[in-house]
């Protein structure tokens, strides 16, 4: 391929060595020089055909034409600079928007878990049909049963996450995510310690699992990857701890933004993990080669349903188990979303592509005669169209590079706006897989914007086209040029109207209350690190609020557990009612919360009917609870609760669950998410429900933030070992959760504007190219004495019915297309006609907007100078 200009210099030498032989023996016979090459010549035959031939016969002409091909579409693109640049621009907005979402979507959704054969771990779930609920967790003691009975799994394992572990003696004390797991959870997942073992079947019992294994992150910062680390101790909540591992670089289990830094055994939880009715653990299996997913489902159902029967009291009738594979449980809240993103940047790419082709075409009219002189010197019609085809490839290929470089910077940028709920976001980078997604995107996009152009081209009338005078337009490319236009200002409004969906779903969200006051709160987790006892705890804790209470600014002050909104795990169990003869599957069931007598006063939670803690003043031989509105109205429809008497199926520590006499209820809160109503809620004051991770919520008369340097003093001074974290106003904490809604609308509202920047573009050109070839029309038009007005009506006509009649098609698209939004919309229906309407009216004024200068400029067109256009 590459050394065959020498093979031809070669073959010609040879040619002309021949030749010459054969004068000399002719001019030895007696014949003149000039007759002998004659004569040699007309004998041998057509040299050029002989030489093409050998060429041809090298078997890389391809090769030569494409280069030429190449060569010339670099050529046209310099000799039009102008419309190499705006073409090139707008392919690289559109493929710089593909590559930064592809990348997100390869990351998050597409790329295999990093553990062993991935494909085979499934998470378990209960879930009841009745009532459309789904519940993550299950009970230590039920985990213990399912994975003893089943067939279906090579194995079964259990862990939780723990976001607010104290590690202390190493410098400041510090909080670390750490995560309970059984025994056999990494052996599960395939992953080895890099040093050290993993946890043994003994250390889950308590009194024997004062183990740890570190994260290598933990070991290198905490240790500077000193590998005599085996057998020392770290301290962690007051207990000592022996570390008898350190995983490998990278590995972090679960996924979250938050990387585990530490792995404990069960045995940290205590008596938790006998209390079957406390479901706190997520269930991971492996199932065996050749078992379904719906099969491995359907045995643990029976191993449940097994479960149900021999502890009634501790599970409700109803539920069964659901399992999904590892991967799809771990995107499921963030895939819709996602996918809605990468539908939108692939309607701007093809908006983008829809403007390049409608500017090859005009540019294509103004080379008709170009196009017919190569076909009348010989070029097939299969040759033009691989010339123009390799003309836009190389254009395509500009802009696929401009589009790279783009999408690596919207992709960093995606990253640090991205939400922490977004698994994986972290880890998002331009691989090899992402430079051959950007490549195909390059390639097939120069397919969509120009092999059309090019047939239309390549397709042409000689005798006309070699006229100096033919008119470069047609009826036939002007409709193909009006379709595209429709098509563009179709695809941008199902781009805007998605984007004006989410932009009010956020809206509404932001507007729904969540049953408190957020404003002027400020809320802290305080961990006390040495081990106290109850009573101890209840002390520091009660002398904590008071001190509190009396710094400046500060009109409230009070302890919760679990604080709504924080992530973590709360406290979900069944309730016996004093009195009441109910199967235990219809005992009410609801969240129970450990609070400060201030608690509702400095949430401002209303209290409906009866009295709050402040006002009953609870003690140790009356053991109270206030009930939610909603607990209220499902379990006591028909009568007032106060006065009742109830008693969870929960207790921690040496405390015992006791019967709590109803006191007051207050009004409905929403504790995880602002698209959920608020639930059945019971509250108990702390000294009945004493958990050490409590969140201290102070409510002030300004901004809050300044208060977190007087919160840490205040706390020293009871404990110079007591740890403050997670120092955020309650507007932060709820404000997570509304990360995912931003992000997409956001980013979906970006490529909406880019779509109509696109579509104004796109409409602007094809108006003003419909104007520059209508010149003589309209000079005549006006010679005759047709008003500037009209002209200027003509050409807005023009343009705005195009533009409707990609709204219309626009509009019943977007009906079908929204409708597949709905798990992301909140407070707004898919059909909504004001966001529909509104949107339109809004696409028809860009539309305007977009035709005025073109009719403006056909307006003032002087018909002396339009009669002499042609």
């Amino acid at each position: 391929m590459f050394r065959r200009r020498r093979r031809g210099k070669d073959f010609h030498a040879e040619i002309e060595a021949h030749l010459e032989h054969e004068v000399e023996q002719m001019c030895e016979r007696g014949m003149s020089k000039e007759d002998a090459h004659a004569v040699a010549r007309r004998t041998f035959g057509n040299v050029m055909h002989a030489e093409e031939r050998f060429y041809e016969r090298g078997r890389v002409l391809w090769w030569d034409h494409s280069w030429q091909d190449v060569r010339g579409g670099l050529r046209v693109l310099r000799k039009h600079p102008g419309f190499a640049a705006v073409a090139a621009l707008t392919l690289a907005l559109g493929i710089g928007a593909n590559t930064a979402i592809f990348s997100v979507v390869h990351t998050v959704l597409l790329s295999p878990l990093p553990y062993k054969d991935p494909a085979q771990l499934m998470d378990l779930w209960r879930y009841n049909p009745e009532e459309n609920v789904t519940q993550d967790q299950m009970s230590y003691p039920d985990f213990l049963d399912l994975q003893s009975q089943n067939d279906v799994f090579e194995g079964v394992a259990a862990f939780r996450e723990r976001r607010q572990i104290v590690l202390t003696g190493r410098g400041e004390p510090e909080r670390v995510h750490g995560t309970i797991g059984s025994s056999n959870l990494l052996e599960l997942l395939g992953v080895n310690p890099a040093l050290g073992r993993t946890f043994r079947a003994e250390e889950e019992r308590a009194g024997k699992g004062n183990v740890v294994i570190l994260s290598h992150e933990f070991w290198d910062r905490h240790f500077h990857a000193d590998k005599s680390v085996l057998g020392q101790a770290i301290t962690l909540d007051g207990s000592r701890y022996v570390v008898v591992g350190v995983m490998p670089a990278g590995f972090s289990f679960p996924i979250s933004a938050e990387p585990v830094q530490l792995w404990l055994p069960p045995a940290t939880d205590g008596a938790m993990t006998q209390e079957r009715g406390v479901a706190i653990y997520d269930v991971i299996t492996r199932l065996r080669p050749g078992v379904s997913v719906a099969k491995a489902v359907g045995e643990s159902s029976t191993i449940f349903a097994r479960i149900v029967a021999q502890y009634p009291k501790n599970h409700p009738d109803g539920w069964y188990v659901r399992g999904v594979l590892t991967l799809a449980d771990l995107v499921q809240n963030s895939r819709d979303s996602l996918l809605v993103l990468f539908a939108a940047v692939g309607m701007v790419l093809l908006i983008a592509c829809v403007n390049v082709a409608n500017l090859i075409l005009a540019k294509g009219a103004n080379r008709r005669r170009e196009i017919a002189l190569r076909a009348a010197l010989g070029a097939s019609r299969v040759r033009l169209v691989r010339q123009l085809l390799t003309e836009s490839l190389v254009l395509a290929l500009l802009g696929g590079g401009l589009g790279l470089g783009a999408g690596y910077w919207a992709m960093v940028l995606l990253v640090r706006m991205g939400p922490q709920d977004i698994p994986r976001l972290a880890s998002v980078r331009l691989d090899g897989t992402v430079f051959t997604f950007s490549l195909a995107v390059s390639l097939l996009t120069s397919m969509a914007f120009g092999l059309v152009p090019a047939l239309r081209a390549s397709k042409l009338e000689l005798g006309d086209a070699l006229k100096e005078r033919a008119d470069s337009s047609s009826t036939a490319s002007g409709t193909f040029r009006d379709a595209l236009v429709v098509a563009e200002v179709a695809l941008s409004l199902v781009t805007v109207l998605s984007a004006g969906l989410l932009v009010e779903t956020l809206w509404h969200l932001e507007k729904t209350h969540p049953g408190f006051d957020a404003n002027h709160v400020l809320t802290f987790s305080v961990e006390e690190p040495d081990g106290f006892s109850d009573p101890q705890r209840a002390a520091f804790l009660r002398d904590l609020l008071q001190r509190l209470r009396g710094l400046p600014g500060v009109s409230a002050a009070s302890a919760v557990f679990p604080l709504p909104f924080l992530t973590g795990v709360g406290i979900t169990t069944r309730f016996e009612v004093e009195g009441q003869t109910l199967e235990p599957s219809q005992l009410p069931r609801g969240d129970l919360a450990a609070v400060d007598d201030e608690y509702f006063r400095a949430m401002h939670i209303p209290v409906i009917r009866g009295q709050g803690f402040a006002e009953a003043k609870p003690g140790p031989g009356r053991p109270q609870a206030i009930v939610s509105e909603a607990f209220a109205k499902r379990y006591f429809p028909n009568e007032n609760p106060i006065g009742k008497r109830l008693k969870p199926d929960v207790a921690t520590g040496h405390t015992p669950a006791q019967m709590a006499e109803i006191v007051g209820i207050v009004g409905d809160v929403k504790t995880s998410s602002l698209r959920e109503a608020g639930g059945p809620v019971v509250y108990v004051p702390v000294a009945q429900l004493p958990i050490g991770a409590m969140t201290i919520v102070l409510r002030s008369a300004g901004e809050p933030r300044p208060l977190i340097a007087a919160v840490r003093l205040v706390a020293r001074a009871l404990d110079g070992n007591v740890v403050i974290f997670s120092g955020k106003t309650l507007e932060q904490q709820i404000g997570v959760t509304l990360g995912q809604p931003k992000f997409n609308a956001l980013l979906l509202g970006v490529f909406a504007g880019l779509a109509l920047v696109l579509t104004m573009v796109g409409l602007y050109g094809a108006i003003s190219y419909a104007v520059s070839q209508r010149t003589h029309e309209i000079g005549i038009r006006m010679a005759l004495g047709a008003a500037p007005e009209l002209v200027m009506k003509l050409i807005l006509g023009r343009g705005l019915r195009l533009a409707l009649l990609g709204i219309v098609m626009g509009l019943a698209a977007a009906m079908g297309l929204a409708r597949l939004m709905t798990s992301l919309l909140f407070g707004v229906g898919a059909a909504d006609p004001a966001t529909f309407s509104g949107v339109a009216i809004m696409l028809l004024g860009v539309a305007m907007a977009a035709c005025y200068i073109p009719a403006r400029r056909a307006m003032r067109v002087d018909p002396m100078v339009a009669l002499r256009h042609e």
